[in-house]
């Protein structure tokens, strides 16, 4: 057999005694009640933390998306305005590059955001072009630099509708940087003679979306109608290391997530989703219908929720550390309740053993000190009825036993066996007084009867006495009839013999008469002692008298 199969058998078996055990059952009911109330109260509680902190959050974050889309639409309507009020300047209407070079390089100066001021003829080709690398140069000089936009769809459409109109973000051929382009129409006369154009690098906006974020997760960004981001993720350098965008997120980085789908369908609102890295995000997302672009602000639930989870942590903390405390108060208070109940048990089984020298130490005022009470009660009880077996066990029927209670069955079984014990004994004390005069009586009889043995015995050797000496009779009786034969013989021989014969017959029947006298006086004597010596009297002396009844008719015959 295997040593360890057998050892964790043996710790299954007591484990699975301790908690079928009472003390087992009351820790784990203990246990289960602490924690289960902990758990409820503690669930309760980050649940009720988790959905204010969510809804916190998300408040928060709808502001905050809020302002920045109230913000982002005040910085479109504010580079709308630049480029009109550029636009509506009297002097460009003549369409004259000194002057359109004049009006460029203030405006240029005093807006001071712009990477780009021109004015664009009608046919799309450039009238003047201002840039840092031009604006100290004379009209002349900047006006070598030509650029045509003839097929662009914001020249067409600016041509077309004679309103302002904002592109979508490009980047910049001269400084690679994202720009917006915004393009006003030059009126004159009713026409559109011109058409000025501005662009405005979208770190100015990138700027007022960055300083928005929260937290160290928290990211607002812009996207246009396609779904491409148009401003910086602060996690560019994270999703270049996960190969999801090769050098920049803007216009290379598609969101696809729940946020920007909704706010593209022109909705706006919040939810938990998962964001651009891939986790779980609060997502606010807001539409932006100038520019039918989604503006979006996340922060991932890690850290959006971090105070909700580490109150959950805490509350696992302490639910664990109130298990701990309620398994050792649940060990203490089933110990209070268990171990008493294990001695009474003890006691218990040493009573079903016959067992009655025994104590219950336990007290108190609860149940089960009313429990080892009512034990010490019932183990005084039995030591009382043993008390009351073992004095009749010694003898001692002096006892008075009394009944606890009408309902005392062992009481009152025991008063009626002493009392019929005792009603008993005096029976036998009384039988024993009469049985005593009767031996009494027997004594006596028994020496009279001694006496009369002992006559009886005198009497039977007196009998003995007797038949000895009737045979001694008999054997001289027998002797005289031999004589007496012979003497016959010789009275056949002669007569001269015959009156000796006579005298000796005589002599013979004298003395046969005094044996037979003596036998029958001794015959009388035994007949009073015993019928045997009577018989044998009677037999000897029947004898006798046929001796003599043969001695008469040989007498009368001599």
């Amino acid at each position: 057999m295997n040593l360890g199969s057998f050892n964790r058998g043996a710790v299954r078996e007591k484990v699975a005694q301790f908690w079928q055990s009472l003390r087992g059952r009351l820790i784990l009911l203990f246990l289960l009640t602490s924690l289960v109330s902990l758990a409820v109260v503690g669930v309760s509680v980050y649940l009720q933390t988790r959905a204010a902190l969510e809804s916190a959050i998300k408040t928060s974050l709808a502001e905050l998306a809020d302002l920045n889309q109230a913000t982002f639409e005040r910085w479109l309507e504010s580079r709308e305005r630049d480029i009109q009020l550029v636009a509506s300047d009297t002097r460009l209407q003549t369409m004259n590059d000194f002057y359109a070079k004049s009006v460029l390089d203030g405006y240029f100066k005093q807006l001071a955001i712009y990477e780009t001021l021109a004015v664009f003829k009608p046919d799309g080709s450039s009238l003047m072009v201002v840039e840092p690398g031009t604006i100290d140069q004379s009209a002349a000089q900047a006006a070598q630099v030509t650029r045509n936009i003839a097929d662009r769809e914001y020249f067409q459409e600016v041509m077309k509708e004679g309103k302002v109109v904002l592109s979508q973000p490009v980047f910049s051929k001269g400084t690679g940087n994202l720009v917006l382009v915004i393009v006003a129409p030059i009126q004159a006369y009713g026409k559109t003679v011109g058409v000025v154009l501005g662009t405005v690098p979208m770190s100015d906006i990138q700027a007022q979306l960055t300083t928005a974020r929260v937290g160290e997760t928290g990211d607002v960004y812009l996207v246009n109608r396609e779904g491409l981001l148009v401003s910086k993720t602060r996690f560019e350098d994270e999703l270049k290391q996960a190969g999801q965008i090769k050098e920049r997120s803007e216009l290379e980085l598609k969101d696809t997530t729940e946020g920007a789908q909704r706010a593209l369908k022109g909705e706006d609102g919040e939810a938990v989703y998962t964001g651009l890295r891939g986790k779980p995000v609060v997502g606010i997302y807001r539409y932006v219908p100038s520019m039918q672009w989604g503006l979006i602000a996340t922060q991932d639930t890690s850290e959006a929720f971090h105070s909700a989870d580490h109150l959950r942590n805490i509350l696992l903390v302490v639910i664990l550390a109130s298990g701990i405390l309620a398994g050792v108060m649940a060990y203490f208070f089933a110990n209070q309740i268990a171990r008493p109940v294990e001695e009474m048990t003890a006691v218990a089984e040493a009573l079903s053993l016959g067992k009655v020298d025994l104590e219950v130490k336990h007290t108190g005022k609860d149940e089960i000190g009313r429990l080892a009470d009512s034990f010490r009660r019932m183990i005084g009880y039995l030591k009382l009825m043993a008390g009351y077996a073992r004095s009749l066990a010694e003898r001692d029927f002096r006892i008075t036993v009394e009944a606890q209670s009408a309902e005392d069955a062992l009481g009152n079984a025991f008063q009626k066996m002493v009392v019929s014990l005792q009603d008993a004994l005096q029976e036998v004390a009384s039988n024993a007084s009469s049985l005593k005069a009767a031996a009494e009586q027997l004594a006596l009889a028994s020496n009279q009867a001694g006496m009369a043995t002992s006559q009886i015995a005198a009497t039977i050797q007196q009998v003995a006495r007797g038949i000895t000496q009737q045979s001694e009779a008999s054997n001289r009786a027998a002797g005289s009839v031999e004589q007496m034969a012979r003497a016959i013989d010789q009275v056949a021989g002669g007569a001269r013999e015959q009156t000796q014969v006579v005298d000796t017959v005589v002599q013979i029947t004298d003395q046969l008469s005094a044996v037979l006298e003596q036998v029958a006086g001794n015959a009388s004597a035994a007949t009073e002692g015993s019928s045997s010596a009577s018989r044998a009297a009677r037999e000897g002396k029947e004898t006798v008298q046929q001796t003599l009844n043969g001695m008469e008719t040989i007498r009368s015959k001599v």
